[in-house]
This record gives structure tokens, C-alpha cells and sequence, in this order.
């Protein structure tokens, strides 16, 4: 056996370097044993930190008067709005005329040709359609008919044009309104003009809007105006008797009638 310290040669048997009297015998190495959690013990841990918590944040609250009254008012505004934010989700607060036009849209992209008569077609025009001896609508059922055929050959081409799953996005950039003196105006050129009653036309306006239809192949947007107008209680997209555009209901508005 060789000393470590000194090197020298010493017996097997021998407790003590004979050269520099060093200790020959191994020291163990200290076992250091493993902490072993319990199971569990760093979930109950966290439980206990959060309890905790909370407990020290009712504690502050109940001994701090004004806190009280803060969190008393706070509550009750934060739950207003709350509510206002999902109503405004649930297109609550979006105009009758915009609804309108974004209905209008979904109909289109879904082929659903009653939905868009609806929106498009109100109880004097239809009327008009059926007392018209330049077509063949004999009934209100006719005209839906008729709108069934045509909206489900212009989803076939929309579908040609960007696939299938069509969805459509309405944005409103800019809206024109008119006061109700104009409105006024506006029915009496109606009345005078196409066999409606003044107080039928109740508003309309110019809606400009970005349009988006998308597709599984294809997507584009356009932006155009758009008058809407509301009838006996009820908004149609497209105009009125020939009140198609901003620019005609200006016309009529200044007077110049031809």
C-alpha cells in the first residue's frame, strides 16, 4: 500500500504511513440522504399559498372601509360593461339599415332566395310587380319563386368564382343620413312619382361599405354605396322607386326631378 501524502510503501495491514505517520485508512464518503416529499406536498403546497392569499386580501378588505366602498361600486359598473360588450357581440347595437345589408350578403352567399326578397323587395313594389303587364308575376309566391331561380344560378357562379364555403364580410366606412324635412321631401316625390304614400318612406340613407367574399379558392372585397331604405316599419336594400343612388336622391332633393 502507497501513502497518498508521501509515497511511500507501507504494509497491507498497516493503519499508518511508516514514512510520514499519515492515516492509511479509507474515509467513508457522508451519505447524504434525499428529502422524499410526501405525495402530493407541492399541490398542497400551492393550495395553501392561494388560500392564503386570499384569505389576506378578504382580511385587508374587511378592515379597510373605503376599499369597501370602491369594490361596491366597481362591481356593478364591471357587470354593465360586460353586458354592453356582449350585446354589442350579438350585433345589439348595429343599425337596422346596416343589418340590412350584412343579411343581404349572408343570403346571397347561401343561395336563399326568399331571404333576399325580403330585403330587397317592399309591399308596393311588389304591387307594382304584379299589376305590370310586362311580366309574368300573378302572386307574391310568383315573385319568391322567381328569386329562388335567380339566387341560386348567381350562387353557382360565385361558387365557380371563389369555391364553396362562401362567406361574406360587410364593413361600414361611411354612412349618410337624412334629416327627417329631407326624408319628408323624399316621400312626397315618391307619392307624387310611384303610387306610394309619403308617410311609407319613414328613413333611408347611403350606407358605403366594404364588401368581402371569400371562398375555399378565391376571396376579393369591393367597395360601393348602397341605399337603404326604411318602409312602413321595414329596412330594403337597393333604393326606392327610382332612388337607387346618392347622387339621384340629392337630385330630387335640389329639386331637379328629371
Amino acid at each position: 500500500m502507497f501513502c497518498e501524502r508521501c509515497g511511500q510503501a507501507n504494509p497491507d495491514e498497516a493503519k499508518f504511513c511508516e514514512g510520514c505517520g499519515a492515516n492509511l485508512e479509507p474515509v467513508a464518503a457522508p451519505v447524504v440522504e434525499e428529502a422524499s416529499a410526501p405525495a402530493g406536498a407541492s399541490v398542497a403546497g400551492v393550495t395553501a399559498a392561494v388560500t392564503g392569499a386570499f384569505d389576506s386580501a378578504v382580511d385587508v378588505v374587511k378592515g379597510n372601509d373605503k376599499l369597501q366602498k370602491i369594490i361596491k361600486i366597481a362591481i356593478p359598473i364591471v357587470a354593465v360593461i360586460l353586458v354592453l360588450i356582449i350585446l354589442a357581440a350579438c350585433g345589439v347595437f348595429t343599425h337596422g339599415s346596416e343589418k340590412a345589408l350584412k343579411k343581404l350578403y349572408k343570403a346571397m352567399a347561401k343561395g336563399d332566395g326568399k331571404a333576399i326578397y325580403n330585403l330587397t323587395i317592399d309591399p308596393i313594389e311588389l304591387e307594382k310587380a304584379i299589376d305590370s303587364e310586362y311580366n309574368d308575376i300573378d302572386s307574391k309566391e310568383d315573385y319568391i319563386e322567381e328569386f329562388k331561380e335567380n339566387a341560386e344560378e348567381e350562387l353557382d357562379d360565385l361558387e365557380d368564382e371563389f369555391g364553396n364555403r362562401l362567406k361574406t364580410k360587410v364593413e361600414i366606412k361611411k354612412v349618410t343620413k337624412y334629416k327627417k324635412k329631407e326624408v319628408k321631401e323624399l316621400g312626397e316625390y315618391l307619392e307624387e312619382h310611384y303610387d306610394y304614400e309619403a308617410k311609407d318612406l319613414q328613413d333611408i340613407r347611403v350606407l358605403k361599405a366594404k364588401v368581402t367574399i371569400k371562398g375555399s379558392e378565391d376571396d376579393d372585397s369591393d367597395t360601393d354605396e348602397y341605399v337603404v331604405a326604411k318602409i312602413k316599419g321595414k329596412w330594403y336594400v337597393g333604393g326606392v322607386g327610382d332612388l337607387y343612388s346618392k347622387d339621384r336622391i340629392e337630385s330630387v332633393l335640389d329639386g331637379d326631378e328629371d
